[in-house]
């Protein structure tokens, strides 16, 4: 008899310690309601003409292209990916940011190495991205900024990289602090 609930005992403790296995792998839903992002146009991004570069990216929406040595600041390119974790936690910095960007600026996505651009476009619409995203498939950019993400770039005004910050951001405040020191505003 007490070998039946020796038996009972370890098959409770085992099926407790799958469920909670099983909960911690599944993803936590946000118990604040995110608004659904959308895949939007490319076309706030400024440029100028660097005939110099081959660093041109296609826009997710697909209407457009831009070469990254192009992009004329103030602008805050964010190197990301849906299987990078410290890139899904910074994500709702760059949309709380994108929400009261300063005059002018211009915040940029980058989507790298995904395996499709429907995982992109989900996880935007599933984090509330409303901002231009660039899409490179290929990892044509680590020529540019290297070969780890999350990585973000600011780019001041006459279109130069002022600072590349390598990590993840850690609050919308060192964000806004990061672009105050670099690109003045």
């Amino acid at each position: 008899m007490l070998n039946f609930q020796k038996s009972k005992l370890r098959n409770f403790l085992g099926l407790v310690l799958i469920s909670a296995l099983i909960t911690a792998c599944n993803p936590i839903t946000p118990a604040v309601n995110i608004p659904a992002g959308q895949v939007v146009s490319c076309e706030k991004i400024k440029t100028i003409d660097n005939a110099t570069s081959d660093l041109t990216l296609e826009c997710l929406d697909g209407k457009s292209s831009v070469d990254l040595a192009d992009i004329s600041g103030p602008a805050v390119l964010n190197y990301w990916g849906t299987w990078c974790g410290p890139c899904r936690d910074e994500i709702p910095y760059f949309v709380d940011l994108n929400n009261a960007l300063p005059k002018d600026l211009v915040l940029i996505g980058v989507n790298r190495e995904e395996v499709s651009p429907a995982d992109a476009i989900k996880f935007i619409e599933d984090f509330g991205i409303t901002y231009p995203q660039l899409s490179d498939p290929t990892g044509l950019s680590k020529s540019l900024v290297g070969l780890s993400i999350p990585i973000t770039v600011f780019i001041s005004s006459d279109g130069q990289v002022a600072y590349i910050h390598v990590g993840a951001v850690k609050s919308v405040d060192e964000l806004r602090e990061l672009i105050r020191k670099h690109l003045g505003i």
